[in-house]
């Protein structure tokens, strides 16, 4: 009950009953209120603590704790049962937990993943603004914080995490190790190697920068063309693999209970079961039949 509800309580009941008992029952309800409302607070903050790992997957690359991808798991679990209490009973209910458990934590890695490759998308002009940085005499640290300013996205965001660890006072191998942990990527690799190997040897770094950018923006030209010619076989597949499910959802619109029914002895469950499998098995194969790089 919020404060609004509160309100038009109180004036339900002046119409009713007059001022006096108008004013008994706002106080009742505004007592009422105050819970209602902390509890209503207090779920919204349970449900952003528990979801707010999928988010900082996306926007920082964070991977979630043991702990956050529990309560993810039960998170998966209450939401995927709710629903297929909904549309299928107790059966459809038990399967929709089970896939709720193991999906949701997922999420988080592909989300995190997702992060990673726009990292990846930006190392180009990272390894550009830096040797630009560096070919006007500034030294690494200085070239690393230029290029944090310059960017935008999320290479700027571990751009800038990297300069500040060095502000702190860690060393530059350090922080670039770091900068890989967070957010693992060939090009960001091939980056940080440069720069640790010209530490060492010596050597032409901002040269050697450009020139990496310059292989890192071809590369992803192939990859784009390959993705290009690729995008119908794509989109065919994954329409077959979406043809049951959306099969099944058309068939309990046109007979409601179809699958309560299906699932309502062993033998339809273990049915279901098995094609779910056959489906999650087909869909890992075009995944990998459909990616492009190693």
């Amino acid at each position: 009950m919020s404060a609004t509800v509160a309100h038009l309580l109180s004036l339900a009941a002046g119409a009713l009953a007059g001022p006096p008992a108008a004013s008994l029952l706002a106080r009742a309800a505004a007592g009422l209120a105050k819970p209602a409302d902390r509890l209503s607070e207090s779920a919204f903050e349970l449900v952003e603590r528990t979801f707010a790992p999928l988010r900082r997957a996306a926007s920082h690359g964070k991977d979630p704790s043991a702990v956050e991808r529990r309560h993810l798991g039960v998170a998966g679990a209450v939401t995927g049962s709710g629903a297929g209490w909904i549309i299928g009973g107790g059966g459809a209910a038990l399967a929709a937990g089970i896939a709720g458990t193991l999906l949701l934590p997922r999420v988080a890695t592909w989300r995190r993943v997702r992060y990673g490759r726009r990292v990846e998308a930006g190392a180009a002009g990272a390894a550009l603004s830096i040797s630009g940085a560096l070919a006007g005499g500034g030294s690494i640290r200085a070239a690393l914080a230029a290029a944090a300013r310059e960017l935008d996205g999320p290479i700027a965001i571990e751009l800038r995490r990297t300069a500040v660890e060095l502000e702190a006072g860690a060393s530059l191998d350090g922080a670039l190790d770091s900068l890989i942990a967070r957010a693992p990527s060939r090009s960001m690799l091939l980056i940080t190697a440069a720069v640790q190997l010209q530490r060492r040897s010596g050597g032409d770094l901002a040269a050697l920068l450009r020139r990496i950018a310059a292989s890192v923006e071809d590369e992803h030209r192939a990859a784009e063309e390959a993705n290009t010619a690729t995008a119908q076989a794509r989109v065919t597949s994954m329409m077959v693999l979406a043809l049951p499910p959306a099969g099944i959802a058309f068939a309990e619109i046109a007979s409601p209970g179809l699958v309560s029914r299906m699932l309502g002895s062993p033998v339809g469950v273990s049915l279901v079961i098995a094609a779910g499998g056959l489906q999650a098995v087909g869909a890992v194969v075009v995944r990998r039949l459909a990616r492009i790089g190693p």
